[in-house]
């Protein structure tokens, strides 16, 4: 099955999302293909879950001291 796209995207981290997001909004066809989880490192292991990690510690600290 032949299928034409305008614009393949390597990889699914936040660059790619990016990309593959403003090409969809200027009307164009767009195929992401990624060879382990979708989201990138950032996404599963860095930032996001470090963020949410930080975001829980500050959470029962706050608690813990609150009267």
């Amino acid at each position: 099955m032949d299928q034409k796209v305008d614009l393949a995207v390597i990889g699914s981290g936040g660059a790619a999302f990016s990309a593959a997001i403003r090409a969809r909004n200027l009307g164009k066809s767009v195929v992401m293909i990624e060879r382990s989880t979708v989201g990138g490192t950032c996404v599963n292991i860095g930032c996001v879950p470090s963020k949410a990690l930080i975001a829980a510690a500050e959470a029962r600290h706050v608690a813990a001291d609150a009267p």
